[in-house]
């Protein structure tokens, strides 16, 4: 049991990594959207650890997914926070 703990925290850190990474910078991003897709290249990730080329290939496939998926919708009638955010004023010009 102590070790499917240990794997699940392990895929927790390399999924906080992934989308801190991948979706931090950029408005708009969902972080559930980029969870899935972190969890979605989880195989493929863990086929990587014994070569370290695939590995490199595999987190720069899944840095590119995160970089053009996980949007969110506008919305008109409710805007998301980071449309409300961005609509803000500038404080001091």
């Amino acid at each position: 049991m102590l070790c499917e703990v240990y794997a699940k925290l392990i895929g927790l850190v390399l999924q906080h990594w992934a989308t801190a990474v991948g979706c931090w910078a950029r408005a708009g991003r969902s972080i559930v959207q980029a969870g899935q897709a972190v969890r979605s290249y989880a195989v493929t990730l863990a086929l990587g650890l014994d070569d370290r080329r695939a590995l490199v290939h595999a987190l720069q496939r899944l840095a590119q997914t995160l970089a053009h998926s996980c949007r969110l919708n506008s919305r008109r009638r409710h805007p998301n926070t980071y449309q409300r955010l961005l609509d803000l004023p500038p404080l001091l010009a």
